[in-house]
Protein backbone atom coordinates (compact mmCIF):
# COMPACT_ATOMS: atom_id res chain seq x y z
CA UNK A 1 0.00 0.00 0.00
CA UNK A 2 1.66 3.17 -0.97
CA UNK A 3 -0.20 6.46 -0.15
CA UNK A 4 1.67 10.09 -0.45
CA UNK A 5 0.24 13.84 1.04
CA UNK A 6 0.21 15.98 4.46
CA UNK A 7 -2.51 16.17 7.49
CA UNK A 8 -2.28 19.35 9.87
CA UNK A 9 1.36 20.22 7.93
CA UNK A 10 2.93 16.56 8.41
CA UNK A 11 3.28 13.92 5.63
CA UNK A 12 2.12 11.20 5.78
CA UNK A 13 4.20 9.18 3.05
CA UNK A 14 3.97 5.85 3.72
CA UNK A 15 5.14 2.58 0.89
CA UNK A 16 4.28 -0.82 3.02
CA UNK A 17 4.57 -3.97 1.17
CA UNK A 18 5.35 -7.66 1.43
CA UNK A 19 4.73 -11.40 0.66
CA UNK A 20 2.55 -13.45 3.26
CA UNK A 21 3.76 -16.68 2.48
CA UNK A 22 0.64 -19.67 2.93
CA UNK A 23 0.70 -23.03 3.43
CA UNK A 24 -2.29 -25.81 4.11
CA UNK A 25 -2.36 -28.90 3.81
CA UNK A 26 -5.71 -31.58 3.87
CA UNK A 27 -6.64 -35.10 4.58
CA UNK A 28 -9.54 -36.84 3.79
CA UNK A 29 -9.93 -39.42 6.63
CA UNK A 30 -13.43 -40.87 5.16
CA UNK A 31 -16.22 -39.96 2.11
CA UNK A 32 -17.27 -36.80 4.28
CA UNK A 33 -14.47 -36.26 6.70
CA UNK A 34 -11.48 -33.82 5.76
CA UNK A 35 -8.69 -32.43 8.24
CA UNK A 36 -6.61 -29.56 7.33
CA UNK A 37 -4.27 -27.13 8.63
CA UNK A 38 -2.74 -23.61 7.55
CA UNK A 39 0.10 -21.41 8.43
CA UNK A 40 0.32 -18.07 7.21
CA UNK A 41 2.04 -15.25 7.96
CA UNK A 42 0.37 -11.67 8.59
CA UNK A 43 1.26 -8.04 7.09
CA UNK A 44 -1.47 -5.26 7.73
CA UNK A 45 -0.94 -2.19 6.16
CA UNK A 46 -2.27 0.48 8.33
CA UNK A 47 -3.54 3.69 7.55
CA UNK A 48 -3.56 5.28 11.15
CA UNK A 49 -1.23 7.97 12.40
CA UNK A 50 0.76 7.54 15.81
CA UNK A 51 1.14 10.43 18.48
CA UNK A 52 3.24 11.99 16.10
CA UNK A 53 0.91 12.36 13.65
CA UNK A 54 3.47 10.03 11.73
CA UNK A 55 1.96 6.73 9.87
CA UNK A 56 1.70 4.03 12.48
CA UNK A 57 3.18 1.32 9.93
CA UNK A 58 2.00 -2.44 9.48
CA UNK A 59 0.94 -4.74 11.44
CA UNK A 60 2.80 -7.99 10.88
CA UNK A 61 2.51 -11.84 12.69
CA UNK A 62 1.67 -15.32 12.12
CA UNK A 63 -1.28 -17.30 12.21
CA UNK A 64 -2.08 -21.36 12.30
CA UNK A 65 -5.33 -23.02 12.15
CA UNK A 66 -6.36 -26.25 12.28
CA UNK A 67 -9.38 -28.26 12.46
CA UNK A 68 -12.13 -30.47 11.24
CA UNK A 69 -14.89 -30.18 8.32
CA UNK A 70 -17.64 -32.75 7.93
CA UNK A 71 -20.77 -33.14 5.67
CA UNK A 72 -23.96 -34.75 7.31
CA UNK A 73 -27.31 -35.40 5.88
CA UNK A 74 -26.96 -36.78 2.58
CA UNK A 75 -23.94 -33.79 2.18
CA UNK A 76 -26.93 -31.33 2.82
CA UNK A 77 -24.95 -29.97 5.71
CA UNK A 78 -21.43 -28.71 6.40
CA UNK A 79 -20.34 -29.34 9.41
CA UNK A 80 -16.83 -27.56 10.73
CA UNK A 81 -14.27 -27.20 13.94
CA UNK A 82 -11.44 -25.11 14.00
CA UNK A 83 -8.91 -24.01 16.53
CA UNK A 84 -6.59 -20.92 15.96
CA UNK A 85 -3.95 -19.20 17.41
CA UNK A 86 -2.18 -16.06 15.90
CA UNK A 87 0.33 -13.34 17.08
CA UNK A 88 0.31 -9.76 15.68
CA UNK A 89 2.67 -7.17 16.09
CA UNK A 90 1.96 -3.06 16.18
CA UNK A 91 -1.58 -3.21 15.92
CA UNK A 92 -3.39 -0.34 15.93
CA UNK A 93 -5.14 0.65 19.34
CA UNK A 94 -7.01 4.16 19.91
CA UNK A 95 -4.76 6.22 22.28
CA UNK A 96 -6.50 9.37 22.36
CA UNK A 97 -6.36 12.87 20.25
CA UNK A 98 -3.69 14.78 19.35
CA UNK A 99 -3.88 17.97 22.00
CA UNK A 100 -3.06 20.42 18.95
CA UNK A 101 -4.77 19.07 16.30
CA UNK A 102 -7.47 17.10 18.14
CA UNK A 103 -6.81 14.04 15.41
CA UNK A 104 -7.64 10.02 16.68
CA UNK A 105 -4.27 8.75 17.51
CA UNK A 106 -2.86 5.32 17.99
CA UNK A 107 -0.43 3.66 19.27
CA UNK A 108 0.99 -0.11 18.42
CA UNK A 109 0.49 -3.04 20.59
CA UNK A 110 1.27 -7.26 20.57
CA UNK A 111 -2.06 -9.42 20.65
CA UNK A 112 -1.98 -13.05 20.86
CA UNK A 113 -5.01 -15.26 19.96
CA UNK A 114 -6.42 -18.18 20.30
CA UNK A 115 -9.32 -20.01 20.26
CA UNK A 116 -11.77 -22.65 18.75
CA UNK A 117 -14.92 -21.79 15.86
CA UNK A 118 -18.00 -24.66 15.45
CA UNK A 119 -19.86 -23.57 12.46
CA UNK A 120 -22.79 -25.38 10.81
CA UNK A 121 -24.61 -24.48 7.69
CA UNK A 122 -26.57 -25.92 4.43
CA UNK A 123 -30.09 -27.00 3.86
CA UNK A 124 -31.80 -29.23 6.69
CA UNK A 125 -34.81 -30.13 3.82
CA UNK A 126 -35.30 -28.82 0.40
CA UNK A 127 -37.21 -25.55 1.68
CA UNK A 128 -35.46 -25.36 4.99
CA UNK A 129 -31.90 -23.51 5.31
CA UNK A 130 -29.72 -23.13 8.76
CA UNK A 131 -26.77 -21.15 9.05
CA UNK A 132 -24.99 -21.14 12.91
CA UNK A 133 -21.96 -20.85 14.62
CA UNK A 134 -20.27 -20.04 17.94
CA UNK A 135 -16.86 -18.67 18.51
CA UNK A 136 -14.54 -18.93 21.47
CA UNK A 137 -11.19 -16.55 22.21
CA UNK A 138 -8.56 -14.98 24.38
CA UNK A 139 -7.02 -11.99 23.24
CA UNK A 140 -3.77 -11.44 25.35
CA UNK A 141 -0.51 -9.05 25.78
CA UNK A 142 2.20 -11.38 24.95
CA UNK A 143 4.74 -9.56 27.50
CA UNK A 144 2.81 -9.30 30.42
CA UNK A 145 -0.48 -11.64 29.67
CA UNK A 146 -3.09 -9.15 30.57
CA UNK A 147 -6.36 -8.99 28.36
CA UNK A 148 -6.29 -6.37 25.79
CA UNK A 149 -8.90 -5.51 22.97
CA UNK A 150 -11.35 -5.88 25.88
CA UNK A 151 -13.95 -4.11 23.66
CA UNK A 152 -14.44 -7.09 21.36
CA UNK A 153 -16.45 -10.23 22.87
CA UNK A 154 -14.55 -13.45 23.90
CA UNK A 155 -17.80 -15.24 22.76
CA UNK A 156 -20.20 -14.78 20.44
CA UNK A 157 -23.01 -16.84 18.99
CA UNK A 158 -25.23 -16.43 15.57
CA UNK A 159 -28.09 -18.54 14.27
CA UNK A 160 -29.54 -17.29 11.40
CA UNK A 161 -32.76 -19.41 9.12
CA UNK A 162 -34.88 -19.38 5.99
CA UNK A 163 -37.82 -21.02 5.06
CA UNK A 164 -39.14 -21.44 1.58
CA UNK A 165 -43.56 -21.97 2.04
CA UNK A 166 -44.51 -24.16 -0.43
CA UNK A 167 -47.92 -23.93 0.16
CA UNK A 168 -47.70 -20.44 -1.21
CA UNK A 169 -45.72 -19.98 -4.06
CA UNK A 170 -43.06 -16.84 -3.63
CA UNK A 171 -43.34 -16.74 0.10
CA UNK A 172 -40.36 -17.14 1.74
CA UNK A 173 -39.66 -15.93 5.54
CA UNK A 174 -36.40 -15.69 7.64
CA UNK A 175 -34.42 -14.95 11.31
CA UNK A 176 -31.34 -13.97 12.79
CA UNK A 177 -29.88 -14.12 16.23
CA UNK A 178 -26.43 -12.66 17.07
CA UNK A 179 -25.04 -12.98 20.69
CA UNK A 180 -22.16 -11.24 22.16
CA UNK A 181 -20.38 -11.63 25.36
CA UNK A 182 -20.30 -9.13 28.09
CA UNK A 183 -17.26 -6.60 27.03
CA UNK A 184 -15.73 -3.33 28.54
CA UNK A 185 -12.65 -0.43 27.88
CA UNK A 186 -11.12 1.41 30.49
CA UNK A 187 -10.93 5.21 29.79
CA UNK A 188 -8.94 8.13 31.86
CA UNK A 189 -12.55 8.50 33.21
CA UNK A 190 -13.78 5.53 34.21
CA UNK A 191 -14.65 1.78 32.82
CA UNK A 192 -17.48 1.64 30.03
CA UNK A 193 -19.31 -1.43 30.40
CA UNK A 194 -21.83 -3.18 27.42
CA UNK A 195 -23.80 -6.35 29.13
CA UNK A 196 -23.91 -9.29 27.03
CA UNK A 197 -26.88 -9.19 24.75
CA UNK A 198 -28.51 -11.11 21.85
CA UNK A 199 -30.31 -9.10 18.86
CA UNK A 200 -33.40 -10.53 16.83
CA UNK A 201 -34.16 -9.65 13.11
CA UNK A 202 -36.73 -11.31 11.05
CA UNK A 203 -37.84 -10.74 7.53
CA UNK A 204 -40.26 -12.12 4.90
CA UNK A 205 -40.66 -11.63 1.22
CA UNK A 206 -43.18 -12.19 -1.11
CA UNK A 207 -42.30 -12.45 -5.30
CA UNK A 208 -45.58 -12.51 -7.40
CA UNK A 209 -45.99 -12.34 -10.82
CA UNK A 210 -42.69 -13.32 -11.21
CA UNK A 211 -41.40 -10.25 -11.35
CA UNK A 212 -42.72 -7.90 -8.13
CA UNK A 213 -41.37 -8.59 -4.43
CA UNK A 214 -42.81 -6.94 -1.23
CA UNK A 215 -40.34 -7.25 1.18
CA UNK A 216 -40.97 -6.49 5.30
CA UNK A 217 -37.32 -6.48 7.82
CA UNK A 218 -37.84 -6.47 11.62
CA UNK A 219 -34.47 -5.75 13.13
CA UNK A 220 -33.88 -5.80 17.04
CA UNK A 221 -37.70 -7.37 17.66
CA UNK A 222 -37.09 -7.51 21.52
CA UNK A 223 -35.77 -3.97 21.50
CA UNK A 224 -32.69 -4.71 23.14
CA UNK A 225 -30.43 -1.66 24.87
CA UNK A 226 -26.87 -1.98 23.92
CA UNK A 227 -23.82 -0.10 22.96
CA UNK A 228 -23.17 -0.47 19.10
CA UNK A 229 -19.31 -0.43 20.03
CA UNK A 230 -16.37 0.73 22.85
CA UNK A 231 -13.90 0.86 20.40
CA UNK A 232 -13.20 4.34 21.00
CA UNK A 233 -14.09 6.00 24.34
CA UNK A 234 -17.18 7.18 23.07
CA UNK A 235 -20.00 4.91 22.28
CA UNK A 236 -23.48 5.25 20.91
CA UNK A 237 -26.59 2.98 21.41
CA UNK A 238 -27.39 0.52 18.46
CA UNK A 239 -30.87 1.43 17.25
CA UNK A 240 -33.97 0.37 18.85
CA UNK A 241 -36.84 -2.36 17.43
CA UNK A 242 -37.66 -0.98 13.77
CA UNK A 243 -39.19 -2.14 11.21
CA UNK A 244 -39.14 -1.35 7.10
CA UNK A 245 -41.37 -2.63 3.97
CA UNK A 246 -40.00 -2.32 0.82
CA UNK A 247 -40.61 -2.96 -3.02
CA UNK A 248 -39.34 -3.74 -5.78
CA UNK A 249 -39.89 -4.87 -9.72
CA UNK A 250 -37.16 -6.99 -11.37
CA UNK A 251 -36.86 -5.65 -15.23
Amino acid sequence: MQSNGFSFDEPQDSNDSKASPYIGVTYLVADSVNLYASYSDIYEPQPEINEDLRPLGPAEGKSYEAGVKAELLEQRLLASLAVFSARQDNYAEPAGYHPETFQAVYTGIDVESEGFELELSGAVTDNWTLQTGFTSLDLKDPHSNDDVRTYVPRETFNLGTRYVVTALPGLQMGATVKWDDDVHLDTDNGVIRSDAHAVVSAFASYLFLERYEVRVNGFNLTDEKYLASLYWDQAFYAPPANWSVTFSMRL
